[in-house]
């Protein structure tokens, strides 16, 4: 039998569920706005419910919302399915049309609200710096949704607001710092942070009392003075050195006779404390006028100073030969008795002549001439 009578029949499918945000190995942080609009169904969905849950099997799952809407705000601070920082954790967005039909699907997310972790590994606390260009680098650990942006930030002391160094995005995190604008201090504080992907922003990692010193000790030779005298075999050499900002580590003092020779090392003070002095053995030195000592210092970072010389040395060791002209020997006199000397001196005149009887000073004679 053939009925000419036509019926109009509707066929409602079940809706087909999809996300558009987020999309697996999404990471989530803070405020997100979940959004399944891109969902369909025949007829027209009634119901978006979303939840949460830490496995994917959804046995204990929690609600995040549910609504005739398809955008849905998920606190993610404000949960308790899920770790920071691991995919164990899915959304899934269940449809109802207005037939009752439903379906689902979910995604595999991970929560990062964890801030990375930053050590700053140079400079270190009381670091010296002697280079107009250095290295300065951070050791970051993120476990979560990468790391976004490392900085490293520096200021002359405390009273100061930090200034940019350098950024660097790939690992290991450093970069090169400039100074040679900078003047010297040892008061500098240097500074590292980093941020995450999901802009999560890790604490300061801070080193103090960072010192550029970039500048030699000054050195001043204080004994011998221009046109001294040494008479001794071993003779203290004496200097004045001070650095602003390093230690002192080595005071060396040399000499020559006169500009035509090559200076040698006459001793080094290495103690690094004042004062500045060491015992120059003149035993081999030669009895000369004209000798010049010099002195330079360097301090624990390698600056080397310049040189400090005083002029006009003379080293005589051995005193004027004397002879005696008369009386001779045994000689007896009953009246006044005059005595008469030859003296002479290398290098030097003669300043005086000292008459003594019995091992007693009887008179001087400050006026008497050089025999030649």
């Amino acid at each position: 039998y053939l009925s000419a009578q036509s019926i109009n029949v509707t066929i409602n499918d079940h809706p087909i569920a999809s996300f558009i945000y987020p999309i697996n190995a999404t990471f989530l942080s803070t405020i997100e706005r979940l959004n399944a609009s891109s969902s369909t169904d025949d007829q027209a969905i009634q119901r978006f419910s979303f939840e949460l849950d830490n496995r994917s099997s959804f046995d204990s799952p929690s609600l995040i919302c549910t609504s005739g809407e398809a955008n849905c705000s998920f606190d993610t601070l404000n949960q308790f399915q899920c770790n920071n920082e691991t995919f164990s954790c899915f959304v899934r967005v269940n449809l109802t049309d207005f037939d009752g039909l439903q379906n689902s699907t979910m995604v595999s997310v991970s929560l990062d609200n964890v801030s990375p972790s930053v050590s700053l590994v140079l400079p270190k606390h009381f670091f010296n710096i002697s280079n107009n260009l250095t290295s300065v680098n951070a050791s970051v650990l993120e476990n979560g949704s990468g790391i976004n942006l490392t900085f490293f930030e520096y200021r002359e002391n405390q009273t100061e607001p930090f200034k940019n160094i350098c950024n660097d995005t790939v690992a290991n995190y450093s970069c090169i710092w400039n100074i040679s604008l900078l003047p010297d201090g040892n008061q500098y504080d240097v500074r590292a942070a980093a941020n995450d992907s999901e802009s999560n922003m890790a604490n300061f990692s801070t080193r103090v009392n960072v010192t550029i010193d970039r500048l030699a000790p000054e050195s001043n030779v204080s004994y011998p003075r221009h046109f001294d005298n040494i008479t001794g075999q071993n003779f203290t050499l004496n200097a004045t050195v001070a650095d602003l900002f390093s230690p002192i580590d080595t005071v060396t003092f040399e000499y020559r006779h006169n500009s035509s020779e090559t200076f040698a090392i006459a001793c080094i003070d290495n103690d690094h404390t004042a004062p500045f002095a060491c015992l120059w053995n003149t035993t081999l030195v030669q009895e000369k006028i004209g000798y010049e000592i010099r002195v330079k210092a360097n301090d624990s970072l390698a600056n080397n100073g310049t040189y400090n010389t005083t002029l006009n040395i003379t080293v005589d060791k051995t005193g004027p030969l004397m002879f005696a002209g008369s009386p001779a020997d045994n000689a007896f006199r009953k009246r006044n008795l005059t005595f008469f000397f030859n003296a002479t001196d290398e290098l030097l005149s003669l300043h005086s002549c000292n008459l003594l009887i019995n091992f007693t000073l009887n008179q001087s004679n400050s006026s008497i001439i050089e025999t030649q």
